[in-house]
């Protein structure tokens, strides 16, 4: 839900003005908390709002042998990386060493961007490079004792042919082949670009836990429910209805309020109880700077006395 949400969210609400281009990111000891009934992250996340693609197949095996044919979004308007600095294409994969031996892969594509190169905490160095995609395959892990999340493996996509990374332009058609073999060296993702006959593999075997395989067989929704972050599960004909609807009720906060309160949620991780009260109030008193709660009461309090009239 969340990743098609992203995806959803990065069509509908495409920003003004350009974004700054993608920039160097170390991503360890970052961790993703759901206590309750949303997710906060630790101070050190930097990301985490990316657009996420989660391709899913009923057939037998998919999860061992999948391709997926992709169109490269283009700049309009708006800059594609305008939505984050990556869009991924997601699997999971086996990693004794993780939490419930499960880790998880980021097949990250950069929009306008070209790679100097990944780095083993799972983070990447580019440079703006308009209409280039450019790929690292970060796989996450989390801690036995679910405090700390770190790369399992990282490595770039490079060209076949050339060596260097796998340099594709907005508008090329890609294939995406993610597949196992009888080495069982871990899974083998094979990006080749139809439009310019290039193309690359990545093979998940980390030097520190192993071969990282395919940690189903078939690739379909519910398998990592183990995890416990499926907020609503929904038929297929109606997935989309519910995706608009809950972006619906995400647009009718406030957005500088949205703002403070994901503020504050990351400075509580790290805050004594009686400073973290403090902090509370000092946002809710921040809040109020503006004439945005006062406007969002009155429509509300508007909203409310019509229904009453119905």
């Amino acid at each position: 839900m969340l990743s098609l949400v992203g995806v959803a969210a990065s069509q509908r609400f495409a920003p003004r003005a350009a974004a700054a281009p993608a920039a160097s990111q170390e991503q360890s000891l970052c961790i993703g908390h759901h206590p309750q009934d949303f997710v906060w992250y630790s101070h050190s996340c930097t990301g985490h709002d990316e657009p996420e693609l989660d391709p899913i197949s009923d057939h037998s095996g998919s999860a061992q042998d999948i391709t997926w044919t992709v169109l490269l979004p283009s700049n309009g308007a708006a800059q594609v990386d305008s939505v984050g600095p990556t869009f991924w294409i997601g699997g999971v994969v086996n990693d004794p060493t993780s939490l419930n031996s499960q880790a998880f892969l980021e097949l990250q594509f950069y929009p306008n961007s070209l790679l100097n190169g990944c780095s083993v905490g799972g983070g990447y160095n580019v440079k703006y490079d308009p209409g280039v995609y450019t790929v690292c395959s970060p796989v996450w892990k989390v801690s036995i004792n679910g405090k700390i999340e770190s790369a399992a493996f990282n490595a770039m996509l490079t060209d076949d042919a050339t060596g260097g990374p796998l340099v594709m332009h907005q508008g090329d058609t890609i294939t995406d082949h993610q597949y196992i073999t009888p080495a069982a060296d871990g899974m083998h993702i094979t990006v080749t670009d139809l439009t310019t006959g290039h193309s690359g593999t990545i093979v998940l075997n980390s030097k520190t836990d192993g071969p990282l395989m395919p940690a189903y067989k078939t690739q379909q929704i519910g398998n990592a429910l183990a995890w416990g972050l499926v907020e609503e599960v929904h038929p297929r004909a109606l997935l989309f209805a519910a995706v608009e609807d809950l972006l619906d009720k995400l647009l009718e906060a406030e957005p500088r309020a949205v703002q403070i309160q994901k503020a504050l949620i990351r400075q509580w991780e790290d805050l004594p109880t009686t400073a973290a009260i403090a902090a509370g109030v000092d946002a809710f008193e921040d809040a109020w700077t503006t004439d945005e709660p006062s406007q969002s009461l009155a429509r509300f309090v508007a909203a409310r006395q019509a229904a009453r009239k119905r």
